[in-house]
């Protein structure tokens, strides 16, 4: 299987891959974002420094594209990639940040205490700590894909390893396929991480807005304002909310379960009634 596997074919799905999830991953974040961002200080005005980023990224996408049939090329564009997507990132902050807190004012001067829930779920998913950690762990392992693609040592190394515990396996394959699966796992860890909190936003943010059809909430009494708080008390409205979703979910699983019980109990006394039928020699 390894012996047969083609690197180019490897390459050029994992850049499909990749395609589709930014693709799909963009699109959702638009949806939930404008969910909660009702006041923007900028009435839409976009500033220069957007248009130069997105020209940026359209130019490296067009290299990762060109260079999709050589790992060593792909892998120094991936990194250029990534580098270009942090600096997009740290240049949009600032605009995120005014948006933000613009929203949040509205929300609170009109004591929708659900979106300003929702705004604060939005705000750790775009300014978190997260967010930089995961950056920083693609960097690092970015460094180790750069390694692998253009030190030819190192998949010799590994692949002389590899061999010597598995004497079936050559190492010519080995060799030939390291490059491509250090990718993979840059992608499958970076991507992966994305989607997780990306999922996890979408559902908590859809999950109060449920709730927000139907019930309404209030502010505690001498509960301080969230404009007097610091960004270190941010946190607990994220738990807060997150509390709310459990509460949610795991009001909807017992409706499942009693469901679930029903049906079984149904069908069991079908099967009594049948046994009980054929008992007496009853034929309908």
């Amino acid at each position: 299987m390894i012996s047969g596997s083609n690197p180019g074919v490897i390459l050029q799905l994992t850049l499909s891959f990749m395609y589709f999830s930014w693709v799909f991953g963009l699109s959702m974040d638009f949806n939930t974002q404008s969910m909660v961002y009702i006041s923007d200080p900028r009435r839409g005005k976009i500033s220069g420094l957007l248009y130069v980023n997105i020209l940026v990224l359209f130019v490296v996408a067009v290299t990762l594209l060109w260079a999709r049939k050589n790992d060593k090329y792909f892998a120094v564009a991936l990194s250029f990639f990534s580098v270009v997507c942090l600096w997009s990132l740290f240049s949009a902050r600032s605009g995120v940040i005014a948006i933000i807190e613009h929203s949040r004012a509205a929300f609170e001067s009109h004591s929708d205490w659900f979106g300003k829930e929702q705004l604060e779920i939005v705000k750790n998913y775009m300014t978190g700590r997260w967010m930089w950690i995961r950056q920083v762990t693609m960097m690092v392992m970015l460094a180790a894909v750069d390694t692998v693609c253009w030190v030819d040592n190192v998949p010799k190394t590994a692949a002389g390893w590899v061999h010597s515990w598995k004497p079936e396996i050559a190492e010519e394959p080995i060799v030939a396929l390291l490059p491509i699966c250090s990718i993979i796992r840059f992608l499958v860890v970076a991507e992966g991480w994305q989607w997780y909190m990306r999922l996890k936003t979408s559902l908590s943010v859809t999950a109060l807005g449920l709730l927000k059809e139907n019930y309404a909430i209030r502010k505690k009494e001498g509960k301080p304002d969230a404009q007097s708080q610091t960004s270190f008390h941010s946190r607990p409205s994220m738990n807060g909310a997150l509390v709310v979703v459990r509460r949610y979910t795991e009001k909807v699983l017992d409706k499942i379960r009693v469901y679930v019980r029903n049906r079984k109990g149904s069908r069991g006394a079908t099967k009594k009634g049948k046994v009980a039928r054929r008992g007496t020699g009853y034929r309908s």
